[in-house]
């Protein structure tokens, strides 16, 4: 097989056409059987057209030219010398119907437009959580001019109140990885500092709540030891657990997280709503 004959099959492959497009541009090139295709598959041994034995029979001296053999099939229908006559389809060299062959896929592609049906945004909001516990949502924000990281910790009740937020800048932050690391153990100190009673700790970075969850992960990578920290604060509570939730139910969180990239000294709400 040529490299021009592997590249159109790659091409054909990967063309953004139906299915039964693609076989039976396969059917056509490939698959019908004339007699180029039957030697190959060695059914016979001569290649050459059986009418004029002067070209071999391939599939475009069959169909495309409309010579010799189509002539015999057009004659059985009292339609004579197609191939002189044909005025309906043009004689184009292999080049030329590669293009036009693009072409008319252009042409199909403009008028079978596929129109995606935008899905509905989904929007994730806070959820309270169950009686008797509290809920810390807490994020990381980072600056990678400034290698700085920023911290944004609410808490609140199962009555949806308000109890206390946080916002708080850390120095020598090299990733948003380790800004949401290490915003994971100010918001569990922070908490402890009002309340031990059952806690959820969450946050909106999928790998450090799995890690805090997960006791095997935590020894693991650079910042194994914030994952250690953070765990062993949390054992002060009576009861524990992490949650993951996206960023949209985590707004609040996020927020004070950028805002406290801004911050020279760390800034406290207690009791109060935050404004």
């Amino acid at each position: 097989m040529t490299e021009e004959i592997q590249f159109l099959w790659k091409a054909l492959s990967r063309a953004k056409v139906p299915g039964k497009v693609k076989v039976c541009v396969w059917r056509c090139l490939n698959a019908l059987p004339s007699r180029v295709n039957m030697r190959n598959r060695r059914v016979i041994s001569d290649n050459y057209c059986p009418f004029c034995a002067n070209v071999p029979e391939t599939i475009e001296w069959t169909i495309v030219l409309l010579t010799c053999s189509s002539n015999l099939v057009f004659q059985s229908f009292g339609i004579a010398n197609v191939a002189a006559q044909r005025s309906w389809i043009p004689r184009l060299a292999g080049a030329e119907i590669q293009l036009q062959a693009h072409t008319w896929l252009l042409k199909f592609k403009k008028w079978n437009v596929v129109h995606k049906h935008d899905k509905p945004n989904v929007v994730h909001t806070w959820r309270r959580s169950e009686e008797g516990w509290f809920k810390c949502n807490v994020d990381g924000a980072w600056d990678e001019r400034a290698a700085v990281g920023g911290v944004g910790v609410i808490i609140r009740n199962a009555a949806r109140d308000f109890i206390e937020a946080l916002a708080m800048k850390m120095t020598a932050v090299g990733s948003p990885m380790q800004a949401e690391i290490a915003a994971a153990p100010e918001a569990a100190v922070f908490a402890l500092q009002w309340m031990t009673e059952q806690l959820i700790l969450e946050g909106d970075a999928l790998l450090v709540i799995a890690a805090i969850q997960n006791k095997a992960m935590v020894n693991h990578g650079s910042f194994g030891h914030l994952l250690e920290d953070t765990r062993r604060i949390l054992q002060s509570f009576k009861t524990w657990k992490a949650g993951y939730v996206r960023r949209d139910a985590n707004s609040v969180a996020h927020r004070l997280a950028r805002f406290g990239l801004t911050l020279e000294h760390p800034v406290s709400w207690f009791e109060d709503p935050l404004i």
